[in-house]
Parts: C-alpha cells; sequence; structure tokens
C-alpha cells in the first residue's frame, strides 16, 4: 500500500496580516489527530495515524494563537492564524524583473537558453541603460504642464519642441537601438543588429517582419523591432553570465520575467484583468498591434491574421500580484516561494475579439509558445493547492512565480 502523505498548503494573507492554512487528509480524522506549532511558531506539527507531518509557513504566527483540534471524521483542516512581528511595506506596488540594467556591465555576455550559443559577447555593450516605464512620456508632459509643441514659454524662460525632444521626455522624442549600448525593460533587450553576430533573421508570411533566430539551432529568441531600429530579444530566451551578477545554473523562469510586465500594466492601468494575445495575431478591423504611443514598451511586430498556426488566448484576472506560499507538494517544501495568483481560462477567437475591444482589459502580446509555457505552468501550479482552491466559478485559479531580487 502506497504511503500517502497530505496536501498541506499555506498562504500568506499579507494584507489582513493572516495566514491561511489548509490540510487535505487521506483519511478522515479521528480522536488521536491534533495539531500544533513547532517551538519557533514558523511550521505546525499534523500528527495522524500515527505519523506526524511538517509544514512550514510563509511567516511566523503570534504568540497565544491556537490551533483549533481538528473535527472529527472530516479530511479536510484549515485554520486562519495571525501574523506575528510588525506591519510591513506591501510589495505589491513593487515590479521586480531579473537582469535590470544597474546588474549588467561590460562583461555580460548573453547566450542562447536551447544551446548556449553567444548572442551578445563580452565587452560588446559598453553602457547598459533602463527604458523607461510604458506611460513615460504623458507623465512627463503632465509633470511639466504643456505639451511641446513648438514654441512656449512660461516663468521667464521658453521651450521649443526641439529642446524637449534633445531630452527626451517629450512625447514627440523616441528611442532607437545604439551600437554598444544594451536597453533593458522588464521582459526584453534591445540591440543594435551589429552586436548581435550569432542570430539569423527567419521571415513568413506568417512573420513580418522577421523574427530574430539563434544561428547554431534556430530556437525563436526574439523580432526585429522597426519601431525602435533594432532587434528585441526576450529575456526568457536568453542566458546571462557577468562579474556583477550572482552565478546561478538556473536562469530565471518564463513566468517570473511575464508576470513583472503584467503587474507593470495592472498597476499603470489601474486594470486586474488582461488577456495574453499571440503576436501573431492581428484582427483586420483593429490595428491592435500597432499604437501611436511613444511607449517604450515592445510592441508586437504588425503580422497578419491568416497564419496557419493555432492561437491560444488565455484570459487572466489577477486576483494577488505577489503572494507568499508554503505547499507540502513543491519540492523544497520548507522554502516560502513567491508568486502571482491568478483565476485564468482559455477562450476563443470570438471571444479573444471581444474581451480585447474593452477598455476595462489589457493586451499583453507574447509568442504563442510563451503563452502555450504559461499555461502548462498553471496548470501544473494547481497540484500544490487544495482541491477546494483550484477552481472559481468558470475560472481555473494558477500561480505564476515571481522574481524576487
Amino acid at each position: 500500500m502506497l504511503d500517502m502523505k497530505p496536501l498541506m498548503y499555506a498562504e500568506l494573507l499579507a494584507n489582513i496580516r493572516q495566514i491561511s492554512v489548509v490540510v487535505c487528509l487521506e483519511t478522515p480524522c479521528g480522536n488521536a489527530t491534533n495539531a500544533d506549532f513547532s517551538p519557533g511558531r514558523s511550521s505546525i506539527y499534523i500528527r495522524h495515524e500515527k505519523k506526524t507531518f511538517v509544514l512550514a509557513l510563509p511567516g511566523k504566527v503570534a504568540v497565544g494563537a491556537t490551533l483549533e483540534k481538528p473535527r472529527i471524521g472530516s479530511k479536510d483542516v484549515s485554520w486562519r492564524l495571525p501574523l506575528a512581528g510588525e506591519p510591513t511595506r506591501q510589495d505589491s506596488d513593487t515590479v521586480e524583473s531579473p537582469w535590470p540594467a544597474k546588474v549588467l556591465g561590460q562583461d555580460t555576455e548573453m547566450t542562447c537558453r536551447k544551446c548556449d550559443e553567444t548572442i551578445i559577447g563580452r565587452d560588446s555593450i559598453q553602457t547598459w541603460k533602463d527604458l523607461p516605464s510604458e506611460n513615460w512620456a504623458e507623465m512627463m508632459d503632465f509633470w511639466h504642464c504643456h505639451k511641446p509643441l513648438g514654441d512656449h514659454s512660461h516663468a521667464g524662460h521658453s521651450h521649443t519642441e526641439s529642446d524637449t525632444a534633445n531630452k527626451a521626455y517629450g512625447a514627440n522624442s523616441r528611442f532607437t537601438a545604439q551600437r554598444g549600448v544594451g536597453f533593458v525593460d522588464l521582459t526584453t533587450f534591445l540591440f543594435l543588429a551589429e552586436d548581435c553576430p550569432n542570430i539569423k533573421l527567419k521571415t513568413s508570411p506568417e512573420h513580418t517582419p522577421p523574427t530574430v533566430v539563434c544561428s547554431k539551432c534556430n530556437a525563436y529568441v526574439g523580432h526585429v523591432d522597426e519601431d525602435f531600429q533594432g532587434y528585441r530579444f526576450y529575456k526568457w530566451c536568453l542566458k546571462s553570465k557577468s562579474s556583477q551578477m550572482t552565478s546561478t545554473a538556473c536562469p530565471p523562469s518564463t513566468s517570473s520575467i511575464i508576470t513583472a510586465q503584467m503587474q507593470a500594466q495592472m498597476l499603470a492601468q489601474c486594470c486586474s484583468k488582461l488577456i495574453l494575445v499571440p503576436i501573431s495575431y492581428k484582427t483586420t478591423t483593429s490595428p491592435l498591434a500597432s499604437s501611436s504611443s511613444p511607449s517604450t514598451a515592445p510592441k508586437p511586430p504588425p503580422l497578419t491574421s491568416t497564419s496557419s498556426t493555432p492561437r491560444h488566448f488565455l484570459h487572466f484576472w489577477i486576483l494577488n500580484p505577489i503572494i507568499r506560499y508554503t505547499s507540502s507538494i513543491s519540492p523544497s517544501s520548507a522554502t516560502t516561494k513567491t508568486a502571482m495568483k491568478v483565476f485564468y481560462k482559455r477562450v476563443a477567437t470570438s471571444t479573444a475579439e471581444e474581451l480585447m475591444d474593452s477598455e476595462s482589459i489589457e493586451k499583453v502580446f507574447l509568442p504563442q509558445e510563451s503563452i502555450d509555457e504559461l499555461e502548462e505552468v498553471l496548470v501544473g501550479s494547481k497540484e500544490v493547492l487544495p482541491v477546494a482552491g483550484r477552481k472559481f466559478q468558470d475560472w481555473n485559479v494558477g500561480l505564476l512565480e515571481r522574481w524576487v531580487g
């Protein structure tokens, strides 16, 4: 007979300063079933059928809190426990992503994640710069109280359109790729073509302008960015080595990078619902893949709507952009993990088009391969959640890994 361990899950509810604990047992609770805290109140012990199970908690429980005895005959046990310590800052308003410009240097080397072929060689990039946020120009125009159109004077001095353009904060200013400069945003790098020798361009009726692939293994690593006159590389397709970075055998996951972009859009637009759209999709009636906005965020290539490749759209409802949890099912179950908790569901093309027309839903354009990978991660994440917490009405519930710098 297999030794079936219970599914134990604990989640830190920072907004109400509680820890939610759920234990799903294989057999009903008996008179001998009980629970207790570890001496440091950072773990709980479950004793059931002469066996003891331990779950580390994502925070310490306040002194004086007790665990009610499990109800006899029940297989599911749950508690809400008060969190110890003083309130700390909420990090739901902080967006972190791997590889900001400050940790990159001249000796940084970027390689293909699949085959380790060098994409950006050491000393190829002399300067790394963080690109401004998506709504940077709008904020600067508001701060300066005027649009930089023509001559304008106030308070004894004047501005012209060229002045603000040269300072790179006017609405008419724009970034372009530069030789020896690596531009960085939450999910991508922007390089000039001359700095990327070991890549090639792949063209097809479904990819206009071309996609960028590794010259050795043909892995899809980015696309040509015509707006910024360079090559746009996805962070999750690369590995990085640098003396200024902590060496790690495991590069950041796709979900830990894309969730940063999702959170940034949620905060910028005050919107918790998004739809993930393949960049190979564009309707014939609405220019979804292009914009007149001066945003420095990567715009998807203006691809055709006649692609024969199956497209999958994912509808997201972000329940909590950053949670901390532990689970007995996860590897290293004693380690607190950080994730984005979401409701999600795959939607048909017709439904996706309706959602994209809604002003209350943000669009996130990604390669189809990346959308499929996120869905696979979400489906797998349900294993760490209690059975009762895996569905909400017609939504699935899932977790996506977050990056913690």
